[in-house]
This record gives structure tokens, sequence and C-alpha cells, in this order.
């Protein structure tokens, strides 16, 4: 679920992070106790916060029937009316309208990702006779994790999950 992806920035925001990767520490530690192999693939996305559409967020934020309006047009607020302006020298460029990314740094920024990726959990879909394989995600980091008995079958599936996020990253549905 959503909620389960969201942290916020607080000062209780490192109890937060490590609660949040709880269950992946005890998968890799319930697989480990079984005498199973475990690969783990981490991605950190790059200037994710700078490339998140505005309008698409927007879209997904009025899908979403557990999110009020209220905060909707709280988020609207936070994203409209922002431009940015080149300067050289004593010259400068028109103001442009920025229609892309997020503050970073700001508490809001992180969850407006997670949900920005919901639909990344569409990829489960692909893996369901795969239980040993899981993908964690926190802010813009993510991490699939795959286990076996034998390490070649662990790695072929984390191999098949990379296919699918590559993929769902182009814009194909899994």
């Amino acid at each position: 679920m959503l909620q389960d992806r969201l942290c916020c920035c607080h000062p209780e925001v490192d109890t937060q992070l490590r609660s949040s990767w709880t269950p992946v520490l005890h998968y890799v530690a319930t697989e480990h106790n079984w005498g199973r192999r475990i690969i783990e693939i981490f991605l950190d996305i790059e200037k994710v916060f700078d490339r998140m559409w505005h309008s698409e967020l927007l879209h997904k934020l009025l899908a979403n029937i557990q999110i009020l309006p209220a905060i909707v047009r709280t988020v609207l607020s936070f994203l409209e009316g922002r431009s940015f302006f080149a300067a050289v020298e004593d010259t400068t460029s028109d103001p442009r309208p920025i229609l892309t990314g997020v503050l970073q740094g700001s508490c809001l920024s992180p969850r407006l990702y997670a949900l920005f990726m919901d639909n990344i959990s569409t990829l489960a879909e692909q893996l369901q006779n795969w239980k040993d394989v899981i993908l964690a995600l926190y802010a813009d980091n993510s991490a699939y994790l795959s286990s076996s008995r034998g390490a070649n079958l662990a790695v072929a599936k984390l191999q098949t999950s990379t296919y699918f996020q590559i993929g769902w990253t182009n814009g194909e549905s899994p």
C-alpha cells in the first residue's frame, strides 16, 4: 500500500526509515536462516525529483480515492506558479513556467514521489508466482531482492524482474 512507502521528514525520520526497511531485513534474515542465496539490486534514480511531471502527478492524485480533495488542492498550490529565469551578467531571460519536478528537501516531495511511482507495484502481478522476489521502495531508492537455494535461479529471477522494471520505466505495461 502507498502509506507503507511514505516517511515523514521530522526528527523521528531515522526511526521511520529503519522501520520502512524492517520487512526487507526480516526477508533477508529469514531467507538466510533457511540456507537460501539472496541476490539484491539497489537502484537510486538520478534527478528523480526534477523529472516528475506535474500533470501526471495531479492525475494520480485525482485518481486516488484515498486522497482528500483538500490535499489535492494543497499539492496543486505547492506545484503551481513556480517559474525560473536565466541571468547572464546584466541580462535576464523572460520567466518560464516549471512543469516538472518538486522541491528537494521538502517533507512533501518524498511522499509525492511515492505516489508518482505507486503504479510500479503492478510489477508484482508479473512476479506473482515468485514469492521469493520482493521490491522495496523508499523515496527515490528501490531494491529488488531475490532468493533461492541456488544462486543461479535467484539471479535469473532478478534479471527477469529488472526487465519488467526497464519496461515500466519506458512506459510499457508489464
